[in-house]
């Protein structure tokens, strides 16, 4: 069966930075997928979101980023693997993908004033992308984990945790060379499925051929005994 999903919930930076709550941003996305062979999913994403953040030593800070992404993703149920069933109302769905995030950012750096990643001007502490109004793009490969209930046959809310592991060192506006950026999000979402038949296999009709066979059989039985 097909479905759509409608999700949103929080969104966090993962570079350079450290983490705190303060930092937390939002975001929100769209999805269509494809449920195949009982417990098999692939499905496309596209969504936003934005994010903050700074280092430890607070040497940069990032007061504004945000990103456009889409993703395809292959998925599978493993409580449904393991139990062999379908009749439950709780899945586990860990995925994996493959897309692209197009980004741009803002960072105050100590000692050298701003710095702009994928914004659509000339200023020259603006570095410019290929992507949507001059944003930075980046191959992207998300992965991640999502528990659903399924609240009727047509309906499931679940939640679903991600982290978007990207091939760019920019995110944070600031090219350390330690290691590629990354951002994560934790949504909770609605999924609504088309389409979806559970198909009773058909009581057997006994036919009037069938009830005289059975007469004549009981009868034969009968004669036998006597």
């Amino acid at each position: 069966y097909w479905y759509v999903t409608l999700e949103g919930g929080a969104s966090f930076l993962s570079s350079d930075n450290k983490f705190n709550f303060s930092s937390m941003e939002g975001n929100y996305g769209f999805g269509v997928g494809y449920n195949f062979g009982d417990y098999y999913r692939l499905y496309g994403k596209i969504g936003s979101g934005s994010y903050t953040g700074e280092d430890a030593e607070r040497y940069w800070v990032v007061t504004e980023g945000n990103y456009l992404q889409a993703t395809i993703n292959i998925s599978a149920d493993v409580i449904g693997l393991i139990a062999k069933t379908t009749d439950k109302r709780l899945e586990l769905y860990p995925h994996v993908g493959i897309g692209q995030t197009q980004f741009r950012s803002t960072a105050s750096v100590r000692g050298e004033g701003f710095k702009q990643i994928g914004y659509d001007n000339d200023n020259k502490n603006n570095t410019q992308g290929t992507g949507i109004n001059g944003r930075k793009v980046s191959l992207t490969i998300p992965l991640g984990m999502e528990l659903a209930y399924n609240v009727t046959d047509r309906t499931d809310l679940y939640a679903d945790a991600t982290s978007f592991l990207t091939q760019s060192d920019l995110l944070d506006c600031i090219e350390s060379g330690k290691n590629k950026d990354a951002y994560s999000t934790f949504n909770i979402g609605l999924r609504y499925k088309f389409n979806k038949n559970c198909i009773e296999p058909k009581e057997h009709q006994i036919t009037p051929d069938e009830v005289q066979e059975a007469i004549q059989e009981a009868l034969e039985q009968q004669k036998a005994a006597e």
